[in-house]
């Protein structure tokens, strides 16, 4: 079994995660949707194959899912797989009534 493979087997994206399209624009902003958005200084990028990025390497255009921190900026992101992309998102949990 090759790297890439073993590292896909670990690979867990919360599933209140958002999905998105990503494109990096400059330093800590990216585009999400086209909406300029900004990075948390201590964000996490994994790319498809699970392996950590620094925020240049996302491809344009990226399908992935996101999630936000206490100050609304992006702290973690996950460029999603083919697969990823095209399987079903998950409900997002409501909160309790």
């Amino acid at each position: 079994m090759n790297f890439s493979a073993l590292a896909q087997l670990a690979r867990s994206i919360p599933a209140e995660a958002v999905r998105g399209a990503v494109t990096h624009l400059t330093e800590l902003r990216v585009a999400v949707n086209g909406v300029p958005t900004q990075l948390s200084a201590s964000v996490r990028i994994w790319n498809a194959d699970n392996l950590f990025i620094v925020p240049t390497a996302i491809p344009p255009g990226s399908v992935v899912r996101y999630s936000l921190d206490a100050n609304r900026q992006i702290d973690r992101i996950w460029v999603l797989t083919r697969a990823e992309i095209e399987r079903a998102d998950p409900p997002i949990p409501q909160a309790p009534r």
